[in-house]
């Protein structure tokens, strides 16, 4: 299909909301992430016709009745092209002004003033726990709302319509205010467009049923019917109504066969949206809105190390679902090192780095080269040879690729070997590893190089269910102390279900199951059962020895913990760990 739906152009400059927004961050936002969901939104939907002729709001609201093998794609993706091109429209360069008219009347009423109304929307977008936006929303019944969503959840798909929405994803703002979502909170108050805002705001919205009689006006009718999505024939009571018209805006009455609004008695019109549920023809009804699924790559894009479009696609897919930036100066990168996004990586007896100018990647991207380079060493006697790992987007070769994901410390360069049997060594653990969808990997020619792109959470739970299965077999653990216990877990404030499968030696898809949970979204308070083996119930703590450039941060981040966790544990006063030290990592806490 051709590419239906259009990164929008901006109206403004990207420099235009300069001091409060910095002009990098916003090129980034639209020409990387903006596009990335656009691009992807599209992929999506390539091979369901049916759902060519739907707008992102329909496909929003109507989420529930998309094929079930694309409704996360649609829900995170779809999500992030609504999002975002509501985003644009609400943010005006030169400054705010404050609400007026009918919009200020509405905070008022709602919310007290109009600064108790931006002093909510802040709290709720500063507390939102990970990635999402905070929104002020009308809901069915046309009130006004503030609530926050994770991830790319859009109000739309729970009856809501959003008018204006602040992302607090880490692109929207780590460039310029690193970890200070607050102040970046409230530099996003100086460049709200009150009047977009006010505007939508105004537009008549729909939620709950509402009805529009058309009477004589025929060109006003006219204009419905064209509008409409699709046309419902009814008949009600003794008068043929016959037809409703949907779409975007509220159910619409639209009376012919000589039969004007009018006709009907007052006391009809009133009533009209029960005449309307009594109909034989028409069933209204209320969908639960269930939250995204985790995100889990699809078909790996090429089971081949030839590369192709589609697996530099997969890769930006990936760099979006885990929400990395694409840095684009060496100060970017020391600025990720400082907070821990990047972790050094050091040379060892299993590897060598050739020229690395940046010795920075994902703490998981670091995971995999130390344990995929012991094992290179193993099979073949030498080192593995490491040429590149982040690379800023100012230090890029003449020849990368646009779709690079080396900006993001996701991926790594290793070099060609010269012994043909540890190239087939390589190759083939490689492919291995992209066939379980934890990586992209290509033979590059000039020069000769295997690229590789580690997909972080995957390959993070890959190695956890690894090192679990390795533990029980090393205890020769007879098949029959495999026996499932029960235990149950209540959900604490930070938990991920990902982190508590990891913890307690599980997948995601495990907990899902047990649970019968339709994504991977809970709640503190929630009770999860976890069906963990017997023996994984005696286990003994695992001590983890600090590394030179490690943080407490970043380990806590690894293993699913949290800070005070593993402070509480080996009783550390402050965040301060020296290489060397052991850490004891809880089993639960």
């Amino acid at each position: 299909m051709a590419s239906k739906f259009q990164l929008p152009p901006l109206s403004y400059d990207y420099a235009a909301l300069e001091p409060h927004v910095d002009v990098r961050t916003m090129e980034i936002h639209h020409t990387k992430h903006h596009q990335a969901y656009t691009d992807n939104l599209n992929a999506a939907l390539e091979e369901h016709s049916a759902l060519h002729g739907k707008s992102d709001e329909e496909l929003l609201r109507g989420i529930q009745s998309v094929p079930e093998e694309i409704r996360t794609a649609v829900r995170n993706h779809g999500g992030g092209y609504h999002n975002h091109n509501l985003f644009w429209k609400v943010l005006a360069p030169g400054g705010s002004r404050a609400p007026s008219g009918e919009l200020a009347k509405a905070l008022n009423a709602a919310f007290g003033s109009a600064d108790a109304f931006k002093a909510k929307l802040t709290d709720a977008a500063a507390k939102r726990f990970g990635s999402g936006w905070g929104w002020l929303c009308v809901d069915g019944k046309g009130q006004l709302q503030v609530l926050s969503t994770a991830n790319q959840d859009s109000p739309l798909m729970d009856g809501r319509t959003p008018v204006l929405g602040v992302d607090v994803w880490e692109h929207a703002y780590y460039l310029k205010y690193q970890n200070r979502r607050p102040e970046y909170l409230k530099a996003f108050w100086e460049v709200v467009n009150w009047d977009e805002v006010g505007r939508r705001t105004a537009e008549p919205r729909g939620g709950s049923p509402h009805v529009y009689w058309t009477g004589g006006n025929r060109k006003e009718a006219a204009a419905r019917r064209a509008a409409a999505t699709f046309r419902i024939p009814v008949r009600v009571g003794a008068n043929d109504v016959d037809e409703i018209l949907v779409s975007s805006a509220p159910f619409v009455y639209s009376c012919r066969g000589g039969h004007a609004a009018d006709s009907f008695p007052q006391r009809s019109r009133q009533p009209a949206e029960r005449m309307l549920m009594r109909s034989a023809f028409v069933r209204i009804v209320t969908v639960l809105v269930t939250f995204p699924a985790a995100a889990i790559p699809g078909p790996t894009a090429a089971q081949s190390l030839g590369g192709s479009r589609a697996s530099l696609d997969l890769q930006n897919r990936m760099a979006s679902q885990h929400d990395f930036s694409y840095l684009s100066t060496a100060t970017q990168v020391r600025r990720f090192v400082d907070a821990g996004y990047l972790v050094p990586v050091v040379a060892n007896a299993d590897f060598e780095l050739h020229r690395v100018s940046y010795p920075y990647a994902r703490p998981e991207v670091r995971m995999f080269l130390e344990r995929l380079a012991a094992q290179y060493r193993s099979a073949c006697g030498e080192r593995l040879v490491v040429t590149s790992l982040t690379r800023p987007e100012s230090d890029q070769p003449r020849n990368a690729s646009d779709h690079s994901v080396h900006p993001t410390g996701m991926a790594i360069d290793l070099r060609l070997a010269w012994n043909a049997r540890c190239r087939s060594w390589l190759e083939r653990v490689l492919l291995q590893l992209e066939r379980s969808r934890v990586l992209e990997a290509t033979r590059e020619r000039r020069p000769a190089h295997y690229h590789v792109a580690v997909f972080p959470r995957p390959y993070a739970e890959y190695v956890a269910l690894k090192e679990h299965s390795t533990r029980l077999a090393a205890a020769d653990v007879p098949s029959r102390a495999l026996d499932r216990e029960s235990l149950h877990y209540r959900v604490r404030s930070g938990d991920s279900l990902w982190a508590i499968a990891r913890r307690y030696g599980l997948t995601v898809a495990q907990l899902q199951r047990t649970n019968e949970l339709a994504s991977s979204r809970i709640v503190p308070g929630q009770v999860i059962e976890l069906h963990v083996p017997s023996r994984a119930l005696d286990r003994e703590p695992l001590h983890y020895r600090v590394r030179s450039g490690d943080s407490l941060w970043a380990i806590a981040r690894r293993y699913g913990l949290t800070v005070a966790q593993l402070q509480r544990t080996n009783e550390l006063a402050s965040s301060r760990i020296v290489p060397g030290q052991v850490i004891e990592l809880p089993v639960s806490d």
